[in-house]
């Protein structure tokens, strides 16, 4: 009897497999082993997500420190995800609920045969009789219950069929079996031509019989329930012999019974004979349901005649008795599209028939819609259409909720009411065209669009109109109904002072701006907050198509021209097109700037060689702080040197040009703090015919100066291996670049210019100090190593004093510097009891300020003169 519930579950599984393999089915798995391990296998795995999310979820709210109320809705949300992990289990995994009850059933075939004398409550003298005398009827033999074989098989199978999941390995191979021989290697059949069935031949006439059955059984009965009607054959022809051999086995044993009653059939019985017949009973309902198809497929040449010709009445009476409202008729739309999109008046009777018979209300080409969505959508509809009916909602936000959803059938419906108001908007400002218009319900706007009294204009909060939003979003059908609309605005903009046109071009939707080009009152000069017209983000965009619907000079208001915008933009694709359009002037400014100096200033190599090869370019226009293109290029590190070179190539190039502040492209290089820019910008200008290496700006700084002072030893390499620089040159204040370099202890920098020729080490500035007195006095860690370096360079005079008479000793010994008092202690021709001024030697220095590390210093040197008092 147990086996008879097993080989009913089997049948459960068949009937799972079947409907898995249909290609109407949401999630459709192949008839294949890998097809069903991977389907089996994401089954497991959202069932482990839905018992875990919800947990997950409550932890990581709890350490975010929320609310009770957020840890309640935590705790909600935990318990939906539980109930919904149940319901897939109890309702979706028939595999899984198969394999568990073949578990049971194992296990309880485990415990009757691990000891069949000791089974169950009676241990005594009837088990023994069973186990001695009772005979088991298997295929019609009779097989004594103790058999050691039978015992063995049994635990096996058991054994088999004990492990969850493994148990379904058996069925699913059967039954994949099965249809892998129906569709790989049993050809499907084919009908009978009718001239092959001869009918008036006597001797054919049972053939001609076998071919009409044949004939009617392949166009009543489709070949994909061949599968399932073998296995069910197979798993009935199983049943049978189970039952046979229970009954041979209640005869055969019956002398061994109590009473006659225990042969009857009772309950157990009973039960299996019924858990047989409900399988049967899903068989035909789905041959039942097959044959409702083929009844809607009868009706479809009838449905789509009365559609072509408008027949809205016959329409109806076709889908009251049973034509499928979703099918597909001419032109690849179905009865309620054809019905919602008529031109003519359609009674509202057959768009509800429609409804209620199933159909989409969706009336949008959606060519991939699978019936679980159009399932989902339909009763989502008639609820809402319901809820009008009721009055627990009005007209009107249920037509902007239609719209939202794309139920156009329902708008369709909802538009007829009495107490609709097409113009409200909701919370947010949006009307239902605003709606339809955002979410590209064409199908719907084309309804909404012929409403009398509907507004155009209206804008949400944000101040989109639906015109807006469609060219947004590119809407291109939408945008030719809304520029047609009359009293519309194609002018409006939103919070952010954008236009539909610009919306358009930021987002390259070439079409959309051609009808608004085309729009009657079409402002192309407006600007938005930031003053860009709607060209400027087509050419910030990159839209090179759309830049070439506007005219060359079109400006607004002194903004950017499209070549400024498109050297800006790096956009050289556009500007090989600008800058030869007939009237383009390449050397336009905006409020500032020439396109050419844009893109030097910016680093758009790439249009800079551009527009340096355009006929009539001009290079040395300045700026409001008197820059040129070359300067701006030189200020900046990204691609220096090329575009240093294409500006440079160009005929009556001023290089030694200076701007305001008598800086030249050279010091404008030179000052830059990043070295391999600044290095490559200063190579390309010193190799330019007629440069200026030694040019100052107005604080009488040269770019070498510049250089130095910013410690650039790439730079003041490339500068001091320049044909005629003088590495001596001072500012007004009498500091040379080895004056700046000492003081910034850039000891990198210092080598450099002592190795270059003609270095005067010894030179003062207008306060007398030398460069190693500004090393010394610079207090900086490194200064120890800078001074060494000067000491060490021959005709150095370590005794040069200041304008005060304070020499570099004097500065290390009353700044305490330990290190460099060492270091000139020790350099050739020191003299340690030179005074200043007021005779105050570096030991009185060092006295005087508290350093007594640096007194002991100076004491331990020959020939230092100890002070008689301390000033």
């Amino acid at each position: 009897m147990s086996w008879m519930n097993n080989t009913n579950t089997f049948v459960y599984f068949l009937l799972y497999v079947q409907y898995k393999n249909q290609p109407s089915t949401r999630r459709t798995v192949a008839a294949t082993w890998s097809g069903w391990y991977r389907h089996v296998r994401r089954l497991v795995t959202s069932i482990a997500r839905s018992g875990t999310s919800g947990g997950v979820e409550i932890e990581e709210l709890g350490k975010r420190g929320l609310s009770m109320r957020q840890d309640s809705a935590a705790s909600e949300i935990s318990i939906s995800r539980r109930r919904k992990g149940a319901k897939m289990l109890v309702k979706r995994f028939v595999l899984l609920l198969g394999s568990l009850h073949l578990t049971l059933m194992a296990s309880l075939g485990l415990w009757l045969w691990s000891d069949i004398r000791g089974f169950g409550k009676r241990n005594d003298g009837e088990n023994a009789c069973a186990a001695q005398f009772a005979l088991f009827a298997i295929l019609g033999r009779h097989i004594p219950f103790a058999s050691r074989a039978l015992r063995i098989a049994s635990f096996i199978i058991y054994g088999i069929f004990l492990i969850p999941g493994v148990n379904l390995l058996l069925p699913i191979a059967v039954f994949l079996g099965i249809y892998t021989f129906c569709y790989h290697y049993l050809p499907a059949p084919a009908l009978i031509p009718q001239e092959r069935m001869d009918i008036y031949s006597r001797s054919a006439r049972v053939r001609f019989r076998i071919g009409q059955a044949h004939n009617f059984i392949l166009q009543n009965f489709e070949w994909s329930m061949v599968p399932p009607l073998i296995g069910l054959l197979v798993l009935l022809a199983i049943n049978i012999v189970f039952i046979t051999d229970i009954e041979l086995t209640l005869a055969q044993n019956a002398g061994l019974q109590l009473s006659n009653d225990e042969v009857e059939w009772e309950f157990g019985q009973i039960l299996s004979m019924l858990l047989l017949i409900l399988p049967l009973r899903d068989l035909a309902e789905t041959i039942l349901a097959r044959r409702v198809k083929q009844r809607q497929k009868d009706l479809i040449p009838g449905l789509r005649t009365a559609v072509r010709w408008k027949e809205w009445d016959t329409v109806w009476i076709l889908v009251r008795m049973g034509a499928s409202p979703n099918v597909k008729l001419d032109g690849d739309m179905s009865a309620i599209q054809a019905a919602c999109l008529s031109d003519d008046s359609v009674p509202l009777i057959v768009i509800t028939a429609l409804l209620e018979a199933g159909g989409d209300p969706n009336i949008e080409d959606r060519p991939n819609r699978d019936r679980y969505s159009v399932d989902r959508d339909n009763k989502d509809c008639l609820r809402l259409l319901d809820s009008v009916k009721k009055q627990s909602k009005d007209a009107t936000s249920a037509l902007r909720a239609a719209t939202n959803r794309g139920y156009g059938a329902a708008a369709k419906l909802l538009l007829n009411s009495d107490t609709i108001d097409i113009n409200s908007p909701n919370k947010l400002g949006q009307t239902a065209l605003i709606l339809a218009s955002k979410a590209g319900h064409d199908a719907i706007f084309k309804i909404l669009f012929k409403e009398p009294g509907i507004n155009y204009n209206l804008c949400d909060k944000d101040g989109r109109t639906a015109l807006i939003l469609a060219s947004k979003a590119g809407h291109e059908p939408i945008c030719e109904l809304l520029c047609t609309a009359p009293g519309i605005d194609v002018n409006l903009r939103d919070k952010d002072r954008r236009t539909a046109m610009m919306w358009g071009c930021a987002n390259g939707h070439k079409p959309i701006v051609v009808m608004l080009l085309a729009a009657p009152l079409n402002n192309i000069y407006l600007c938005d907050k930031g003053g860009r017209t709607a060209l400027n983000y087509a050419i910030a965009a990159g839209h090179e198509e759309i830049v070439k619907l506007f005219k060359p000079n079109v400006t607004a208001r002194g903004r950017r021209s499209p070549l400024i915008q498109a050297a800006i933009d790096d956009d050289v694709d556009t500007a090989v097109g600008l800058r030869t359009w007939p009237g383009i002037d390449v050397n336009a400014k905006d409020q500032e700037k020439t396109a050419l100096m844009w893109a030097s200033e910016l680093g758009n190599a790439a249009v800079v060689e551009l527009l340096c090869a355009t006929h009539g370019i001009q290079v040395n226009v300045t700026e409001g702080q008197g820059r040129t293109a070359l300067m701006l290029a030189s200020s900046q590190i990204r691609n220096a040197k090329s575009i240093i070179e294409s500006l440079c190539s160009v005929p009556g190039i001023e290089v030694n040009r200076t701007d305001k502040l008598g800086r030249t492209a050279l010091i404008w290089a030179a000052s830059q703090l990043d070295g391999t820019g600044s290095e490559l910008a200063a190579m390309s200008l010193c190799a330019v015919q007629g440069i200026n290496v030694n040019q100052a700006d107005s604080g009488g700084a040269t770019a070498l100066m510049w250089a130095s002072s910013q410690g650039s030893e790439a730079t003041v390499k490339v500068l001091c291996e320049a044909p005629g620089i003088d590495v001596n040159h001072a500012d007004f204040d009498g500091n040379t670049p080895l004056m700046s370099a000492s003081a910034m202890s850039n000891e990198a920098v210092v080598q450099i210019l002592c190795s270059t020729s003609g270095i005067d080490v010894n030179m003062a500035d207008t306060d007398g100090r030398t460069a190693l007195i500004w090393a010394v006095s610079s207090g900086d860690d490194n200064s120890k190593s800078v001074v060494e370096f000067l000491c060490a360079m021959p005709g150095i005079n370590v005794n040069m004093a200041d304008g005060d008479g304070k020499t570099a000793l004097m500065w290390a010994a009353s700044e305490g510097n330990e290190a460099v008092v060492k270091v000139l202690c020790a350099a050739p021709g020191i003299d340690l009891n030179l005074g200043n001024r007021n005779g105050t030697t570096a030991l009185m220095w060092a006295l005087s300020e508290g350093h007594d590390a640096v007194v002991e210093i100076l004491q331990k040197v020959p020939g230092i003169i100890e002070p008689r008092r301390t000033i």
